[in-house]
């Protein structure tokens, strides 16, 4: 017995339909952004941490400057952005934890991997040059180690908030 498209689409609506399938999408994809965010503001702490450790008058350009630290720090976070939260996504469709009946399109992995590299570059580039304007918008010539520890830390945050969604989301496509 074969049925046609609108038959489908209503036994698909009658059973939480492709819109609810989309709000768990977006849920998932909000979920790794926020973990994304988390992680990537405790790793701008600890590495915030292990480079200045407890300086006072950390000057923001110049030897020992807070802005040597932006060109790691938006590298890393950018690519552990856009390569985590995608393979955890997939780790769990393959492992039907999420079953969609809109199930994303894979990316080949070594795609994925490459378009993590580039993400993680395209953060680097835009990253610095934000944190390096903001920084000298902002604060003088020398920042206390606790405005830097904070500053670091919303920067990262605010970078994986940028870069993650759009990861996840050029990782797959919907059908």
């Amino acid at each position: 017995m074969t049925t046609n498209v609108s038959d489908q689409y209503r036994a698909s609506q009658a059973a939480g339909g492709v819109g609810s399938q989309r709000k768990c999408w977006h849920r998932d994809v909000l979920r790794e952004t926020t973990t994304s965010a988390f992680a990537n503001t405790l790793f701008s702490l600890a590495f915030t941490l292990l480079v200045f450790h407890g300086r006072r008058g950390i000057p923001i350009f110049g030897p020992g400057g807070l802005e040597r630290d932006a060109l790691p720090q938006c590298f890393m976070v950018g690519l552990m952005s856009a390569l985590i939260a995608p393979l955890v996504i997939r780790g769990r469709i393959v492992g039907r934890k999420l079953s969609y009946d809109l199930a994303p399109r894979f990316a080949r992995i070594s795609r994925l991997y490459l378009r993590a590299a580039a993400f993680a570059i395209a953060a680097m580039i835009v990253g610095v040059a934000l944190q390096v304007v903001l920084l000298a918008a902002i604060f003088r010539l020398d920042l206390d180690f606790r405005q830097a520890l904070a500053f670091k830390a919303l920067f990262g945050a605010a970078l994986a908030l940028c870069v993650t969604p759009g990861a996840i989301l050029s990782s797959y496509r919907l059908r």
